[in-house]
């Protein structure tokens, strides 16, 4: 093998933009290996002997991210574990693994993974400006020896990783995979107030950042530790905050999750439609303003009366509901973990833990199993397997139940098998296929029906929130599936913009898409109801040239100041579907849903005390402060109060600013209180109630509420 084995950048690939969770492998920035070496810096950049080392960097897309679950490098799963099989993650701010993550349980199957180096994509330092901990010159690329030249990559996530491949394998080029938490997003209240930044799995955040860093605010700055630069008055006035917050409380309770990924140059509102048609979601701009809906049961806007519509222009047409597909698929990555056997019987011995599995299993010595829907969820957990014996008993370490104990039931899944490829077809619409061109009943052999499918693409999802959606926009089209069979129609009519109803609501303020109409017995008897406007096609006050004896003589045209309404029959029942039950080649491990535990508004702290003491020893240029807090409260999505437990912590001057946070993903209360010093990253899912720029003085004290 050569000295150095050397592979440079694919450059030209379009920069992807990612939310929520995503299965990355990135692209390629440089690649290098290295023979075994005793060395001193700078090649390689430390001291000390060194086996056959692998080093790369790849980029992952637009940041800023908020870092990595997982590591896999030929298909094994690359990051620490403890010496009972606990999980291990990388530290948060520079997504470097903790030293006393034993090497020997990273994965013996394939290699060691020595250094794990993760950059968020935050604004780089320019040339000759300190660098910053996050975005910084990262060390890894004293391995490539000044053959490449080495990058900050502003604004781009990207990792560095340093690998051995298992002595006696072949040590082809590594090819990792990465299960990330991709985009921090700004999250607001229904006043257009930050209150948060952070990773969330909300779709309507997703929007909103989608928006800001788009059109109406794409050059700003990222800063390592305050974050995204700050939204001017006129910025802010772009959007409906109090509706853009509704839905995302909306979001929330129906329990709906968003991850995806596009392309840099992709086009705006396709990605858009993409990200709200995962939740059943649409947007509307009134007044120029973004406003941002979960569709769900809502009353009527306007009444619309006969002396409204012009003269003959009511029209009916049934034709589309007659053409509309009646086989529905979803098409999705699943985020739960698939299982891959059902549990008969587990029990824990010391620190060994015993399973024995219903059937056949495909574990294997070394691998890392995740167990869940236990009877006892205490051993619902991480398991990394010892040995499997002849009759399948599986014998592994890990997991926090109690020595003697035993429990039932629950399955098996593999970490790697998250994000496979699913797809699912909603139950037949039969009343539908029979209306449409059946031929002989169901229950005669034979039978003949018109089934025209539609696909839908769900990106990253599950089967509940697919078939969810799915169930819906079958209903939204053809109705539901009971007899007698009511397809909904669609009516077009024209009406004078102007128009006014009994309680003074004006036509042209109301002719937007989504919003519900009611048509009066005066329209049309037979078509009285609810009705949802879905196309506006207004007509000004304009006036068209008529040529008469060769001059040109403004007219008014023949359709002023009117709107065509196309509206679809209005049916609440569609929100009230639910989603059939999993066939067994679609169960995945009970508690294995990826959530960010971050979204929606209604959360918000209610009151309590922070405050910051200083030594009273002599300056010594940096000084010890105590930051306590007292009484802090908040307010759950459920309307709920929540308790949190009085605590403190020490920081140092020279770890301003600090900020003071909630992680309570669970909304449960109790110890949630944290301090994070600048330089250090707040898990995802946290919510800063309070940033202190600088320290108090030497024997000083301040207090702050929130």
């Amino acid at each position: 093998m050569p000295a150095q084995n050397l592979t440079t950048a694919n450059v030209g690939i379009p920069i992807p933009l990612a939310y929520g969770f995503n299965r990355i492998t990135g692209n390629q920035l440089g690649f290098i290996t290295n023979p075994p070496s005793t060395s001193t810096p700078p090649y390689p950049p430390m001291a000390g002997s060194f086996p056959l080392m692998q080093v790369g960097f790849w980029a992952g897309g637009e940041g800023e991210w908020d870092g990595p679950d997982s590591v896999f490098i030929f298909n094994s799963r690359m990051l620490a574990y403890s010496s009972n099989g606990t999980y291990i993650p990388p530290d948060p701010t520079t997504g470097t693994i903790p030293p006393d993550g034993s090497s020997d349980y990273t994965s013996p199957l394939v290699g060691t993974l020595n250094f794990f180096h993760f950059h968020p994509g935050v604004d780089a330092a320019l040339n000759g400006h300190p660098d910053n901990a996050k975005q910084g010159l990262d060390s890894l690329w004293g391995w490539f020896k000044g053959l490449v030249t080495s990058l900050r990559y502003t604004r781009t996530a990207y990792w560095g990783i340093g690998w051995t491949p298992q002595i006696g394998s072949s040590p082809g080029a590594m090819t990792p995979v990465l299960d990330m938490r991709c985009m921090r997003c700004r999250i607001y209240d229904a006043s257009g107030n930050q209150i948060g930044y952070q990773f969330t799995t909300n779709t309507i955040w997703h929007v909103v950042d989608m928006y800001l860093r788009r059109i109406v605010k794409p050059e700003y700055h990222i800063d390592a530790t305050l974050g995204p630069d700050p939204l001017t008055d006129a910025e802010r006035n772009c959007f409906r905050w109090d509706l853009i917050a509704a839905a995302a409380d909306a979001f929330d309770a129906l329990g709906f999750s968003g991850s995806y990924a596009f392309t840099a140059g992709g086009n705006v509102s396709a990605a858009v439609e993409q990200m709200l048609l995962v939740c059943r979601g649409y947007r509307q701009f009134p007044a120029g303003q973004l406003a941002l809906y979960v569709d769900g049961p809502r009353d009527p806007v306007f009444t619309v009366a006969g002396a409204m519509l012009l003269p003959n222009s009511f029209q009916a047409d049934e034709s589309l509901v007659h053409q509309n597909p009646n086989r529905y698929i979803a098409n999705w990555l699943e985020t739960n973990l698939p299982a891959v056997c059902e549990i008969a019987t587990i029990s824990r011995s010391g620190s060994t833990t015993t399973i024995t599995t219903t059937g056949p299993n495909p574990c294997a010595e070394h691998d890392f199993i995740v167990v869940g829907g236990v009877e006892d969820d205490r051993f619902d957990s991480g398991y990394w397997v010892q040995s499997v014996d002849d009759s399948g008993v599986i014998t592994a370490i890990g997991g926090s139940a109690p020595d003697s104990t035993s429990s039932a039931g629950g399955f098996i899944g593999y970490l790697e098998a998250r994000f496979s490829k699913r797809a699912a077809e909603a139950p037949p619409h039969q009343q539908h296929q029979m209306a449409m061109g059946q031929v002989l009943p169901p229950s005669a052999g034979g039978s003949r029906l018109k089934r025209v499918k539609v696909t839908y693409d769900y990106a990253n999802s599950t089967w509940q929130q697919a078939m969810l959606v799915l169930l819906y926009e079958r209903y939204r089209d053809i109705g539901a599936d009971v007899a007698p069979y009511q397809p909904p129609q669609k009516v077009q009519l024209t009406l004078w913009s102007e128009s006014v109803d009994t309680p003074g609501n004006i036509l042209w303020k109301r002719a937007i898409c989504g919003n519900v109409i009611t048509l009066d017995e005066t329209v049309f008897h037979e078509f009285a109801g609810l009705w949802e406007i879905v196309e506006v096609e207004p007509h000004g006050l304009q006036v068209d040239p008529l040529l008469q004896g060769g001059g040109e003589i403004p007219q008014p045209s023949a359709n002023a100041g009117t709107i065509i309404l196309t509206l679809q029959q209005w049916n609440a029942a569609r929100f009230s579907v639910t989603a059939p039950v999993a066939t067994a080649s679609f169960q995945v491990v009970p508690g294995s849903f990826l959530f960010s535990g971050a979204g929606g508004t209604s959360w918000a702290v209610t009151g309590g005390t922070v405050t910051l003491t200083s030594a009273s020893g002599p300056p010594s240029g940096t000084y010890e402060i105590t930051v306590t807090w007292s009484g802090i409260t908040g307010t759950a999505p459920a309307g709920g109060l929540l308790d949190y437990d009085d605590g403190g912590v020490a920081v140092y001057s020279n770890q301003f600013p600090i900020q003071v946070v909630i992680y309570d993903p669970t909304s449960e209360g109790g110890n949630c209180v944290s301090v994070y010093p600048s330089g250090s990253t707040p898990p995802g899912g946290s919510s800063v109630i309070l940033t202190v720029a600088s320290p108090p003085a030497l024997a000083a004290s301040a207090s702050y509420t929130v």
